[in-house]
């Protein structure tokens, strides 16, 4: 489950990735991708908790796109605030999810 760790604690830049409706091959590429970058992250029912920096969660993003998987990605960094990544939720879901996880 656990890959290698990065320069970057767990607790201070993190993502939380809740996968929507997705395929045991949805998973897997995931899992590939996280393996690819050698990153440090937790795994449960497909959820994933995953130690990174701002650039992989951009390029994350990107690849999840692309790849047609839905999702709620939160990226969390204690010290510059949060933020909220989406695909395949309703414009109003995604305007809470950004309420509850974003600063303005």
């Amino acid at each position: 489950m656990s890959k290698k760790q990065t320069n970057q604690a767990v607790k201070t830049k993190y993502l939380f990735l809740a996968t929507i409706d997705v395929t045991s091959l949805h998973l897997a590429y995931i899992r590939s991708f996280l393996a690819m970058y050698e990153m440090m992250y937790v795994e449960v029912a497909g959820t994933f908790l995953i130690s990174c920096d701002n650039k992989f969660r951009d390029d994350f993003d990107k690849e999840l796109k692309s790849e047609g998987i839905n999702y709620l990605l939160v990226f969390v960094n204690r010290k510059s605030g949060s933020k909220a990544l989406v695909n395949g939720l309703s414009d109003h879901d995604f305007e809470k999810i950004k309420e509850i996880v974003e600063e303005n």
